[in-house]
């Protein structure tokens, strides 16, 4: 029985192994041909290039992800395509984002929101945030427009995106996509 798990190349955390068995229960989050997630790396570029477009426009890019994994996987891609990035976070993210990078996992420099200076300017910087976060108070913080984007495996669906209200969606996820699911139950008989 299996709980999450991705085949995808990831540098926050060792491959997905399969064991032959006789019975396999799969999680299936993403069970549905249309689920086939673009490469890591291809997102990576996305963001970087989304992140440039707010810049450019003199706003704050707010990625909203899930705190745990996902994050620190958008983060350690990040760092590998702009080394030199700094990147702004949501409380939610510091501890265990600290945890990766006591692993030795490379990541961008990063700095807490709640530690900057009042009033400090957030135009054309990247801020990664929980879902939560979106509509809160929190996001005072940023002006009144900043360019927003989504990354989750549910950003497939042109329906989700728009449910979102973000200005991007980008399919990033930490579960198997659909060939992902046939290949691991193929290999485990």
């Amino acid at each position: 029985v299996s709980c999450d798990y991705n085949r995808d190349a990831d540098r926050t955390c060792q491959p997905f192994e399969t064991v032959r068995c006789d019975g396999f229960a799969t999680e299936a989050t993403f069970a549905l041909p249309i689920y086939r997630w673009p490469s890591t790396e291809a997102v990576a570029r996305e963001v970087i290039d989304w992140w440039d477009e707010a810049r450019a426009a003199g706003k704050a890019a707010v990625l909203f992800c899930y705190a745990f994994g996902k994050a620190q996987r958008l983060l350690a891609e990040i760092h590998n395509l702009r080394p030199e990035a700094r990147v702004y976070f949501h409380g939610a993210l510091v501890a265990l984002t600290e945890i990766y990078r006591d692993a030795g996992i490379a990541l961008p420099h990063s700095t807490p929101v709640a530690e900057t200076q009042p009033g400090h300017s957030f135009a054309g910087e990247l801020i990664l945030a929980p879902p939560s976060a979106g509509g809160s108070t929190w996001m005072r913080r940023f002006g009144k427009r900043p360019a927003t984007a989504f990354a989750s495996g549910w950003m497939r669906v042109r329906g989700s995106r728009r449910r979102r209200g973000g200005d991007r969606g980008f399919v990033f996820s930490d579960h198997a996509d659909w060939p992902g699911l046939l290949r691991t139950i193929e290999e485990t008989g």
